[in-house]
């Protein structure tokens, strides 16, 4: 696992993974809904242990609602924004909360415990 200590809140115009793949082949460009899998491949996904004061700075990006203990979750990064929030235990990612314009075929629970765990 690779940490990152920084991070951006997603802009609000990247392109759907349907536009993308509508074009039939990957322009390498890193775009953030690549359904070919080469931003995740050239920039990885890296992550942060949320404090507590920015919390609610991530669940209103995300649009999610986390009640409990935080010192179980996870903030995803990719290519510097953040994309996402996990929960984890000793083995597995138990909850997986993405951004609302992250595509989750781009991004699953599978892709993130290879990067978190191993």
């Amino acid at each position: 696992m690779i940490r990152t200590e920084e991070y951006n809140l997603i802009p609000d115009n990247i392109t759907t993974r349907q536009s993308l793949f509508a074009k039939g082949t990957c322009c390498k460009s890193a775009c953030m809904n690549c359904p070919y899998g080469f931003t995740v491949k050239k920039h990885g996904l890296l992550f942060k242990s949320p404090s507590f004061e920015e919390m609610d700075k991530v669940k209103q990006s995300l649009k999610v609602k986390l009640i409990g203990d935080y010192s179980q979750y996870e903030l995803v990064v990719l290519k510097g924004y953040l994309i996402g929030i996990i929960k984890v235990d000793e083995l597995f990612v138990t909850q997986m909360y993405l951004h609302p314009l992250i595509d989750e075929a781009n991004i699953s629970k599978e892709l993130i415990e290879s990067y978190y765990f191993y």
